[in-house]
């Protein structure tokens, strides 16, 4: 499945990513951060006016063989 990142340096707080998020996994507070329940679903890349977000695939959790 695939996450955005968001690169601070480029995200500016506008919040699109916000808005657009179906299942409000973007948090924004001076600067855009992902949370736990985003669903990968890349709306946040597209609508970022400054191209800040990048859909990027994520590691698998691997399971611990206790």
């Amino acid at each position: 499945m695939k996450r955005p990142v968001v690169d601070e340096q480029l995200c500016i707080g506008c919040a699109s990513c916000f808005l657009v998020c179906p299942v409000d996994a973007m948090d924004v507070y001076i600067v855009a951060r992902v949370t736990d329940a985003c669903i990968g679903c890349g709306r946040c890349e597209w609508v970022c006016p400054c191209g800040a977000i990048t859909m990027v695939e994520s590691e698998k959790k691997s399971e611990d063989p206790d």
